[in-house]
């Protein structure tokens, strides 16, 4: 088993579990909110699972891949990968029994060990542009004792979703970049470190005003309206017109719209007659930043790191616009008249269809050996 192909690299076995999981527990939560079936399945599940679950199993994925890349050192393989897997679906087994503390005790002990596997490739000299990644999944493992120690729960998801949406902004803005100046002949679209930096602070003091309680949420607004400033300014010379007719690279961008977004949504409820709903912008940021950005990215470099053409298919494109048709549902439904539970369903429906795609399209690819012969 240690030899199988699965095994051989983190995306593989990560992308195909954490995409196996965002169709179920939307599924779930979809049927719950009809009143069909899983009434047990609360609002805290379904926040949980897609944080701890879901995304979690994504950027481990991810990380464990990208680490290899970044270092030259092979990935973490074989035995390590398993156990970390098997911690993974015992988390996932004790979510469906509803037995709360053992799934959180798993899922500590996966996060720890994930740790643990990551920081030898983290903790290097070469890699101090990569040590606050290092100290968001540090923070993120914190975040998962506090229910364990007895303290509310909530406060652990809004605390690990900001890391999330912290790491996903820290990446957006090193890869979009990056592969565009690889697929388009573009100038190049560095910035000063002094705006990274700018714009990364600002986007994490938005995020800690927008998840407090509402007489502070209120204040988020104003560092919106900033963030989106500097950030228009960091994006300036993104060429969005030109990507249209790439669609692997078109659903970053596609993706990443929906961070803009979030902070124009916020950024207008400082007039009066706005008032926009805070799930209004936070689903701006989970539906379509966060499971947008993680589904362009999974396509891509599961055909990357398969040795495969960097070409998305009719299938996974049909997939993005999909995924994107029940983002613009979910964020924009609710502010129609339109009945809330059937836009909640509908666009349950279009997340889990977009993911049934990619594991229909990608599977074959995760589990079979590299096309080019080489190991990963």
């Amino acid at each position: 088993m240690t030899q199988w192909p699965i095994f051989s690299l983190g995306f593989r076995p990560f992308f195909i579990l954490g995409s196996i999981w965002a169709c179920v527990i939307v599924l779930c939560w979809s049927l719950n909110l009809s009143g069909i079936a899983f009434s047990g399945f609360v609002i805290t599940d379904h926040i949980y699972e897609m944080v701890y679950g879901f995304s979690g199993a994504i950027v481990v994925g991810f990380l464990l891949t990208a680490t290899q890349n970044w270092t030259k050192k092979r990935g973490v393989h074989g035995l390590p990968l398993i156990i970390l897997c098997a911690l993974w679906i015992t988390a996932r087994v004790f979510t469906v029994f509803q037995i709360d503390f053992y799934k959180l005790a798993f899922d500590f002990l996966f996060y720890a060990y994930f740790v643990f596997l990551i920081a030898p490739y983290l903790v290097q000299t070469s890699q101090k542009r990569n040590w606050i990644i290092f100290a968001i999944l540090i923070l993120f493992l914190c975040n998962i004792t506090l229910p364990l120690l007895g303290m509310n729960i909530h406060q652990s998801l809004y605390l690990s979703f900001v890391g999330l949406l912290l790491l996903v902004f820290i990446i957006s803005h090193r890869v979009i970049p990056f592969f565009t100046q690889n697929t388009i002949v573009v100038e190049s679209l560095k910035v000063p470190i002094v705006v990274e930096k700018l714009s990364l602070l600002l986007f994490f003091l938005w995020l800690t005003l927008l998840f407090m309680p509402s007489q502070m949420s209120s204040k988020s607004s104003i560092l919106a309206a900033f963030c989106l400033l500097l950030i228009g300014f960091r994006i300036k010379k993104w060429p969005w017109s030109k990507v249209i007719d790439v669609p692997i690279l078109a659903v970053l961008y596609m993706s990443y719209f929906w961070l803009l977004v979030a902070l124009i949504l916020d950024a207008l409820n400082l007039i009066p007659a706005a008032n926009f709903p805070r799930t209004v912008i936070t689903h701006a940021l989970s539906f379509g930043y966060l499971g947008g950005m993680i589904l362009a990215m999974i396509s891509r470099v599961s055909l990357g790191h398969t040795g495969r053409k960097l070409e998305a298919s009719t299938a996974i494109t049909i997939s993005y616009f999909v995924f994107h048709t029940g983002a613009f549902i979910r964020v924009f439904g609710p502010i129609t008249n339109i009945d809330k539970t059937l836009i909640y369903t509908v666009s349950g429906m279009f997340w889990t269809l977009s993911f049934i795609i990619f594991i229909f399209e990608y599977v074959p690819y995760l589990v079979k050996p590299r096309v080019d012969g080489k190991v990963s």
